[in-house]
């Protein structure tokens, strides 16, 4: 527990300072050239970030598959990616403490579930009902999430 608390501390303060470096980058090169030819410089920071990103998620791959011990290609459905892309959206891009802020709210909102007394065939498709409306209350009235920098309108 303690060795996997100091890995998402880390990646936490990496995925922080990544987003801080490559916004400030990309900032520099604008202000520097007002023409970049061919993107050559803004390519080369994109697949530098997502090679990162994937990076990171291998780790949690790795620590997922060392607690459970075990994976198989139908441990992941759609379920999982609907709820990993509502994280995302409900907490906001750009600022880890507003998917973290998502996660805790969406990880408690079945167990809140549970007190109601539903039986639990009702509580699932209540919990994909307010995944869903969720979602869609906050593209409407906040497309930046709870406390993402950056909104998904154009």
């Amino acid at each position: 527990m303690e060795t996997s608390m100091k890995v998402i501390g880390f990646t936490s303060y990496l995925s922080d300072f990544i987003i801080k470096v490559y916004f400030f980058f990309n900032y520099l090169i604008l202000q520097a050239y007002l023409y970049v030819p061919e993107n050559l410089l803004l390519s080369s920071y994109k697949i530098l970030i997502f090679v990162i990103g994937a990076g990171m998620a291998s780790v949690a791959g790795v620590m997922y598959a060392y607690y459970i011990s075990f994976i198989a290609p139908t441990s992941f459905t759609i379920m999982e990616s609907i709820f990993i892309i509502s994280i995302v959206i409900i907490g906001g891009a750009g600022n880890i403490w507003g998917s973290v802020l998502a996660a805790a709210v969406l990880v408690i909102l079945p167990e809140a579930l549970r007190f109601l007394g539903m039986p639990s065939a009702i509580a699932a498709n209540m919990r994909q009902i307010i995944y869903g409306a969720l979602l869609v209350i906050f593209m409407l009235f906040r497309p930046q999430g709870f406390i993402g920098e950056y909104s998904f309108r154009k």
